[in-house]
């Protein structure tokens, strides 16, 4: 049982010590490409993840042996290992790569491999993960072998046809999944095969996406050709037959146009730059014609204000979209087109429009949603959806019906929808406000001139409608300094342009992050955890002076989509992810308080159960009840007494040993709670107390009573061999 539990934690550990030191660091120049062979399907490689962090590392290792994780000492081993492991495999640059993917007699077989560059850490790094496969009971496993010349351990199992290969080559460690990886990286390694630096496709993407040897961080790149027909080929002979569809889906939604996806992490003039490309050779169709639009206008960016805190403006046809997808469905499913346009009618039918016939050409191509400090939101309420509109008097119509359709099935759920009108700066603002109930928002929309304002309070549309209006207009985000600063990095034909305050984010979360993270080390602090991991947390005004505004654009040629982002987009992410891991870090503590509050109450129960079966002894000559619900019929427990705050309330929650009297041995166990883990359980002793016990020592206790009892073989069976 301890092998699988540590088995299956380990992976959310890794992904906690990723969560810390997920910060991309330069090195040394090293191309991860290098490291694979030229055919590899699906590729993710990088220079150096994080650069070593003691205080980091010392900050995790002290967790693991803190009292309020709920782990066994072999299991705070493992983790502690994985720890050291995920450190040193980072430091260094490497590659994950899948080789191969097929079935062999009906199973299965996914060659996969990793490659790090640790220099002369290679031999440590094999070690550790060797001492970590002892600690989880599989060291008797693991066997001597030599592939393609190298020594190499090898970890074999009865039931798996996959063996798991890892050793190391010169500077390199290796581990491979399958014997035909471990050999195809071990031949690539010694320089006798191509690498994946030399597949001319991935030379193609690079030079798209401009990548800098000098100093990327992170790539990933994707063989769509190769990777969807073994992928084909998998799935057929695991199902004996491949779907006709698969292929008809994969060739209408457009797939058999890509040749290959590439992603590249490096940086610019000292920000973070992302760059993506997908090579498109073929014609767009299925999901790439959500690529395929006209460019953006400067015109389409004005309407954005200067202080915005993010926004994004994008070209999208939604009718052509629309008509991509019902040719799609009609080439898939025949079948489902008369079901669909039926419902399309009866919809129109009900509305007094068409949803797709009427409603999606009524609006144009451009689209802008965004938020500013003026339009008065708190985190995500400013935001506001700008709309190219080709027919403003036929979608306000269409907004009236839809009002009309919806305000009788709101008066069904005792809801009233009340429609009411606002004057601002010459424009006209509409808005709907839900009564009966203290709803916070009033949606709004109003037009000015080809374009349709939406927004959740009338306050925030009449703002957004100022800028929007080119006589009243301030100055926009094209004369925001640290946009411009950004823009010009970036291709300037674009489909759709985004921007994102980093400063202003991290100021918004850093108040939140600071206690959430003070609070979690404040509840471990004073067992063995580390107090000066407090300091993880850099100060404010360092964080945002290492905080750089994001802007990202979007745009086609003949060779396919680029996508490229530069700043620190990622600060809403890393700070959702920071607030998430200071919960994390809480998360055990509360969950121990929960549960030790939930003991303190079942103990009470057992006390009580235990002081009602003494008054009951004292009416019966000594003799305890044959069982608690004779003292509930007797008013002397109450029925919420039987159930455990860790069940269900119709549960009886507790095993009563009956047939003992107030002269029995006072060390006798007289009830205790059902067991449920492998930690212990509450106990009601003869003599009136409760308390928790470690499972082995109940055990013991529990035994003995029968022994007492002269009842050994009363025992509970489901006991003697528990997994608990």
């Amino acid at each position: 049982m301890f092998r699988q539990r540590s088995l299956r934690a380990v992976t959310g550990l890794t992904c906690l010590v990723i969560g810390w030191a997920a910060c991309p660091a330069t090195a040394e120049t090293r191309d991860a490409a290098d490291l694979m062979p030229a055919d590899t399907l699906l590729f993710v490689g990088w220079s150096q993840l994080w650069e070593p962090d003691p205080e980091g590392l010392e900050f995790f290792r002290s967790l693991l042996r803190n009292d309020l994780l709920d782990l066994a000492d072999n299991e705070r081993a493992v983790f502690g290992r994985v720890v050291d492991l995920i450190a040193l495999a980072g430091s260094g640059a490497g590659g994950i790569g899948l080789l191969d993917l097929a079935v062999v007699d009906g199973v299965p077989d996914v060659q996969l491999a990793a490659v790090i560059d640790v220099g002369e850490r290679a031999p440590k790094l094999a070690d550790e993960l060797a001492a970590l496969l002892r600690l989880v009971d599989l060291a008797q496993e693991v066997e001597e072998t030599t592939v393609a010349g190298v020594e190499m351990r090898c970890l074999t199992n009865e039931d798996a046809t996959l063996h798991l290969f890892w050793g190391t080559q010169r500077e390199h460690f290796i581990i491979a999944l399958g014997s035909a990886a471990a050999e195809k990286v071990v031949t690539c390694l010694s320089g006798d095969g191509a690498t994946l630096a030399d597949n001319p496709e991935l030379v193609f993407d690079r030079k798209k996406v401009k990548d800098r040897d000098d100093d990327y961080t992170f790539c990933c790149y994707v063989d769509f050709p190769n990777l969807i027909a073994k992928g084909k080929r998998f799935i057929g002979d695991l199902t004996e037959e491949l779907p006709p569809l698969v292929d008809q889906a994969i060739e209408q939604l457009g797939l058999n146009s890509l040749r290959s996806k590439y992603v590249h992490v490096d940086h610019i003039d000292g920000r973070l730059r992302l760059a993506s490309f997908a090579h498109v050779d073929g014609p767009y169709r299925g999901l790439l014609t959500l690529w395929k639009q006209k460019p953006l206008s400067d015109d389409d960016l004005k309407i954005v204000p200067q202080n915005a805190y993010w926004m994004s403006v994008f070209n999208l046809d939604l009718a052509g979209v629309w008509s991509e997808a019902k040719r799609i469905v009609a080439e898939l499913a025949p079948d489902a087109v008369p079901a669909v346009d039926g419902a399309l009618a009866m919809s129109a039918q009900m509305l007094g429009f068409s949803p797709t016939e009427d409603l999606l050409p009524a609006f144009g191509d451009t689209w802008a949603v965004f938020d500013a400090p003026d339009h008065g939101g708190i985190l995500l309420t400013g935001t506001v959806l700008v709309a190219e509109v080709k027919d403003p008097e036929g979608l306000q119509a269409m907004l009236a019906r839809l009002i009309e359709f919806c305000a009788p099935l709101a008066a069904q759920g005792n809801l009233a929808l009340k429609r009411g009108q606002m004057k601002h700066n010459g424009h006209t603002i509409d808005y709907v406000v839900v009564g009966r109930i203290a709803c916070p928002v009033a949606p709004a929309w109003g037009f000015v001139g080809d374009r349709c304002v939406f927004a959740l309070f009338p306050q925030t549309a009449a703002t957004a409608m100022k800028q929007v209006d080119s006589q009243t207009r301030g100055p926009s985000i094209l004369d925001n300094p640290n946009f411009k600063a950004v823009r010009e990095l970036l291709p300037r034909t674009a489909q759709s342009v985004g921007y994102l305050d980093s400063v202003y984010l991290t100021r918004l979360f850093y108040p939140l992050l600071l206690p959430l993270q003070t609070m979690g080390l404040s509840m471990t602090t004073g067992t063995d955890t580390n107090s000066a991991a407090l300091g993880l947390l850099s100060p404010l005004p360092e964080r945002v002076a290492g905080t750089t505004n994001s802007v990202s654009v979007t745009t086609t040629d003949d060779d396919g989509v680029l996508f490229v982002q530069v700043g620190d987009a990622s600060q809403l992410t890393m700070a959702v992810g920071g607030v998430a891991l200071a919960t994390s870090t809480l998360l055990p503590s509360l969950s121990r308080a929960r549960m030790q509050a939930k003991r303190t109450v079942s103990m009470a129960n057992l006390r009580g159960l235990g002081q009602g079966c003494f008054i009951y002894a004292q009416d019966h000559d000594g003799k305890f009840p044959e069982s608690p619900e004779q003292l509930v019929s007797l008013g002397m427990a109450t029925e919420k007494m039987l159930n455990s705050p860790l069940d269900l309330p119709e549960v009886k929650s507790y095993v009563y040993i009956a047939g003992q009297k107030e002269s029995n041995d006072s060390r006798n166990v007289l009830a205790y709670e059902q067991l449920r883990d492998d930690e212990g359980t509450c106990v009601l002793f003869l003599d009136g107390h409760s308390e928790f016990m470690p499972l082995p020592r109940f055990k013991q206790i529990l035994r003995e009573t029968y022994q007492r009892l002269e009842r050994a073989d009363e025992f509970p069976a489901e006991l003697l061999d528990s997994e608990f």
